[in-house]
């Protein structure tokens, strides 16, 4: 009668006849889709899952950290030794939204993880359904894209020249430009431009052969490559120190940055320019903020969402509901946006 009472109280049934009960009961084991599945706990299955998981070897570090480490160690630090198959809709949807200080970015990575985790406990039978599918998926806050003004664009161009050697040029061009994101221009290598058709191949990964899309590179970028000597070069498009190089352009541009980015390193002589470079008068830094004017501009010019679409490598919706009507982007910045040539920046300083 123990039993009994145990399934009574998970049921929260303390009427129905016992006869009538243990027949509902056997009904559900009969047609139960777990029936006969070996049962893991979630921190047993979340080690099987991330075994082998050859996926995380192509995502760039912070991803796979995330994926690894951060969201999936918290999902089985919250449940632990529980039985997968015990774990609720209602449960998952609580762990999604545990940080009512979290942005909605970091709610949809948990979800995506949980999702995928889910389904591939599915595959494996050791879960019989995913639940995190009845669990609605949280929805993120588009922002107006922001573009670089048209005298901060001509001031990241004109400090790339002044420092190391113009190594960071290329870098800068093409962002500025061509669009290519920034994950991008470091996995590319000189290689991948062709220079008679005036296109960048875009990796899949670092030293991957597999390319992702062409990039149309706009006169005014192939100019500044030239500008550079860059058709005598070859290896990777960007130097080493690409991180503090591109951090330290940006704080002789006027932009905020700590003095930890471009600490223990060689000024260039800029010494000047960077020493209030975490002043809070100075404007931060928008992600993606090149890639946002060089869309954007773009769209002006050739006036087609689905050609501007696939330049960028993004869809038309994104294009049409984020880039048409830009604050601050007008014929005459176009203008001046795409007579950024070097003459005319370097004449300006």
């Amino acid at each position: 009668m123990g039993l009994v009472d145990e399934i009574r109280e998970q049921l929260d049934d303390h009427e129905t006849p016992l006869k009538e009960l243990v027949r509902e009961g056997l009904r559900f084991f009969i047609d139960s889709p777990v029936k006969g599945i070996e049962t893991h706990s979630v921190s047993e299955a979340r080690d099987l899952y991330m075994v082998g998981q050859e996926k995380f070897l192509n995502r760039s570090k912070p991803t796979s950290r995330w994926f690894q480490v951060d969201a999936s160690s918290t999902f089985a630090t919250a449940f632990g030794e529980r039985d997968i198959g015990t774990i609720s809709n209602n449960e998952i949807e609580e762990w999604i939204y545990r940080n009512k200080g979290s942005g909605s970015h970091s709610k949809l990575n948990d979800y995506r993880f949980v999702h995928a985790f889910f389904q591939w406990c599915f595959k494996k039978a050791i879960v019989g359904s995913n639940v995190v599918s009845m669990v609605d998926k949280p929805t993120t806050e588009t922002k107006e894209p922001i573009s670089l003004s048209i005298q901060q664009a001509k001031d990241l161009l004109y400090y790339a020249t002044e420092i190391d050697d113009m190594s960071m040029l290329p870098y800068f061009a093409v962002g500025i430009f061509a669009g290519v994101r920034p994950s991008e221009i470091i996995r590319g290598e000189w290689e991948d431009l062709d220079w008679d058709e005036n296109i960048i191949r875009v990796r899949h990964r670092k030293g991957s052969i597999k390319y992702t899309r062409s990039v149309e590179l706009p006169a005014i970028c192939v100019e500044w490559l030239d500008y550079c000597k860059s058709r005598e070069r070859t290896g990777s498009l960007t130097p080493q120190n690409h991180s503090k190089l591109f951090n330290l352009v940006r704080a002789c541009a006027g932009f905020k940055l700590s003095k930890s980015q471009i600490s223990s390193m060689h000024l260039f002589g800029k010494e000047k320019l960077v020493e209030n470079c975490d002043a809070k008068n100075r404007t931060s830094w928008a992600n993606d903020q090149m890639r946002h004017t060089a869309i954007t501009y773009r769209l002006k010019i050739i006036k087609h969402i689905g050609e501007v679409a696939e330049w960028s490598g993004n869809t038309p919706r994104i294009i049409k509901s984020n880039y048409q009507s830009v604050k601050g982007i007008t014929a005459q910045s176009t203008k001046e946006f795409y007579d950024l040539t070097p003459k005319n920046v370097l004449k300006g300083h």
